[in-house]
């Protein structure tokens, strides 16, 4: 009787509850006058006849209190069913839907509403509203699900949930974000900066955020936001070398649903190496005329300081003398070649990177500085013996030739009798490995040719490799025996002695 009374008077969707601890009835007089009361009215149940009054449980949330004779009372809450999602229905993800519900709560009555993507199992605040207006929006998840649920929880009262679930399936794209570099593969120097590029197509938002990660994506730094419709930006690479530098583009939502999903990021890792030097000439196998100009040339690869050191050295490993301290890094250097003529000539180049340090190249094999062995005679051959760096000067038959058309045979020369006079073309001996240099005998005038490789190292067309000196064909300690007894006379220094002999050293066999 009591709760068909109240169902009348209220509306169906009251609802009995428990009434609040510290929770007084507040009579509001005679004639069943809705009059609010809030927190911390006081008052009995008086007259003992059913009187209807509204008691706060929250500032905003009403119970209803019906006194009974006697003075005891009943407590009603506000009621609420939910209509929309209430099981079946299908959204698309990332699009904004209404829930939707019956209540006969009053203009100020609020409910907290609860969304579940799971079917229950799990819930999370969505906000609260007043229930009068029947609907609030709900932007739903990016990832697709087939258990969307919500629960209304009017203050005072279990609420009401949905029946059963919803479910929401991948939207058309809207566009598309895509790293373009660094995207995998591509190496770098340290300290460099690089232009990370992408493209967009369709519907993007305006602005991304950008991140960096030196570990193949273990971690990711913020680089900075860039509006995503330039297509490029610029990234200070560390000076830290890495096998595993990545980018990555996150959107930022401005309106467009799930734009996050938009996001890319490299492929594969990009690679750091340290800028490096390299001696361009002399660099080996070449002839320098003591007291000539010689140019210095050699390239740097990666961000180094605008100036780099030169030096030179006639006993490679031993002593390097200091040609300028610093010139412009400009590839190119004339050198003034000091009148000290050697068979073991190499220069070396230092750059300094923007990173810090120093990089080094030398000459990767020795050159020759020779005297300038010009006499001034138009009519002697003026040679130089590499071996020795003396001068041979051959002479020469200057004028006619001989009644039988000939001419004096010199060393390192073909002669030709020409319209009866001699001419002396030298002899040219080709050099075909780098690592080591031909050239024509002052005595005899043949091709002779000298090792560039150094002690204990052959010349072969792979290159410098190591010796079988002793003559019994097997590379082994044995033919270090010659190295070590010129280092302990003193003809080798003992930094010359290449390392792939000190295991022979320790009685180890040789690679």
């Amino acid at each position: 009787m009591l709760a068909r009374w109240t169902a009348a008077f209220f509306g169906t969707h009251w609802k009995r509850t428990f009434c609040a601890t510290g929770l007084q009835p507040a009579v509001f007089g005679t004639g069943y006058q809705p009059v609010f009361c809030r927190n911390g009215c006081q008052a009995t149940c008086s007259p003992p006849a059913p009187i209807m009054f509204l008691s706060s449980r929250a500032v905003g949330s009403l119970a209803v209190v019906v006194c009974l004779a006697g003075g005891s009372h009943m407590c009603f809450a506000v009621g609420v069913t939910v209509t929309s999602p209430n099981g079946g229905e299908v959204y698309t993800a990332g699009t904004e839907i209404q829930i939707s519900w019956d209540s006969d709560a009053g203009p100020q009555d609020l409910a907290d509403f609860f969304v579940s993507t799971d079917s229950g199992a799990n819930w999370s605040w969505l906000g609260y509203t007043y229930l009068a207006l029947g609907q609030t929006p709900w932007m739903l998840p990016c990832e697709p699900s087939n258990g969307l649920r919500v629960w209304i929880i009017p203050y005072g009262t279990s609420g009401d949930a949905s029946d059963d679930d919803a479910s929401s399936v991948p939207g058309p794209p809207t566009g598309s974000i895509m790293v373009t570099s660094p995207n995998g593969g591509e190496s770098f120097f340290v300290g460099d900066t690089i232009e990370i590029a992408w493209t967009t197509a369709g519907a993007v938002p305006v602005y991304g955020d950008f991140y960096i990660s030196v570990d193949g994506g273990g971690e990711w730094s913020w680089l900075g936001t860039t509006h995503l419709s330039f297509g490029q930006t610029l990234w200070t690479l560390p000076c830290q070398p890495s096998n595993g530098l990545r980018v990555r583009i996150v959107p930022i939502s401005s309106g467009i649903p799930c734009s996050a999903a938009l996001s890319d990021e490299s492929d594969s890792s990009a690679s750091t190496t340290s800028p490096y030097v390299t001696v361009g000439t002399p660099n080996g196998g070449q002839t320098i005329t003591a007291g000539g100009i010689q140019a210095i040339t050699w390239a740097t690869s990666g961000p180094t300081n605008g100036s780099v050191s030169l030096e030179y050295s006639i006993n490679p490993g031993g002593t390097w003398v200091l040609i300028t301290a610093s010139t412009p890094n400009d590839g190119s250097y004339d050198w003034l070649v000091p009148n000290t003529p050697t068979t073991l000539g190499k220069v070396r180049v230092t750059a300094y990177p923007t990173c810090g340090g120093s990089v080094s190249d030398e000459s990767d094999y020795v050159f020759f500085v020779f005297p300038n062995c010009d006499d001034g005679d138009e009519c002697t051959a003026d040679l130089v013996d590499p071996l020795t760096l003396g001068c041979v000067h051959w002479p020469l038959d200057c004028g006619e030739c001989d009644s039988d058309g000939d001419c004096s045979d010199v060393p390192g020369f073909t002669a030709h009798c020409v319209d009866g006079e001699c001419y002396y073309v030298p002899v040219v001996c080709l050099n075909v490995r780098p690592c080591e240099y031909r050239y024509v005998n002052p005595i005899t005038g043949e091709c002779d040719s000298i090792n560039l490789c150094g002690p204990g190292l052959c010349c072969t067309d792979d290159g410098c490799l190591p010796c079988e000196l002793n003559g019994d064909g097997v590379l082994d300690g044995l033919d270090i025996q010659p190295l070590i007894e010129a280092i302990m006379n003193g003809v080798i220094p003992p930094t010359a002695l290449p390392n792939f002999y000190v295991p022979a050293l320790l009685g180890m066999p040789l690679p």
